[in-house]
């Protein structure tokens, strides 16, 4: 596949219907919300990086910052610019062959650290052979910590019934 059209855009969102369009076409999970609501990340303060080729997004990072401490929320690839992914799911960087997501996550990692971060976490689901990716950017396991969620996403079983709880406390 050829990227000679590839650009990087750092702090600066994609244009409204993108990221969803994006998603959808990729089988990320954010799909379930729907446009308005899976794009709502985009009016909040956070970094981005997306990547573009021939002006389509085939790739979007974005993480949420305090000035300390950095959570990576997601690094994405379009499943076409991925050598093989068993999840079929773009938020999985199985492999990366053209370097893309390495890019935005260092550009990501980069642009964090200009704004003063120090400590950088991200979730890496077990099964998944992602762990490869983020172990060659420098993350490793975090022996000794457990890291513990309430999901509340309204597409996921239960979901809804974990933010009705979260409502009623």
């Amino acid at each position: 596949m050829c990227t000679s059209g590839l650009e990087m855009r750092i702090c600066a969102p994609p244009k409204k219907g993108d990221l969803y369009d994006f998603y959808k076409r990729n089988g990320i999970c954010e799909e379930g919300y729907g446009q308005e609501r899976s794009e709502v990340v985009l009016t909040h303060e956070g970094v981005w990086v997306a990547a573009y080729d021939e002006g389509q997004l085939i790739g979007f990072a974005r993480a949420l910052e305090d000035g300390l401490h950095a959570e990576i929320v997601e690094v994405s690839l379009d499943l076409r610019y991925q050598a093989e992914n068993k999840f079929q799911n773009g938020c999985f960087i199985e492999s990366d062959p053209h370097g893309i997501a390495r890019d935005m996550a260092v550009a990501l990692l980069k642009e964090l650290r200009r704004r003063g971060c120090f400590f950088f976490s991200f979730v890496v689901f077990e099964d998944a052979a992602e762990k490869e990716f983020y172990q060659s950017l420098g993350f490793c396991e975090n022996e000794g910590h457990k890291h513990y969620i309430i999901d509340a996403r309204p597409y996921v079983p239960g979901g809804n019934e974990r933010g009705e709880a979260i409502d009623a406390r």
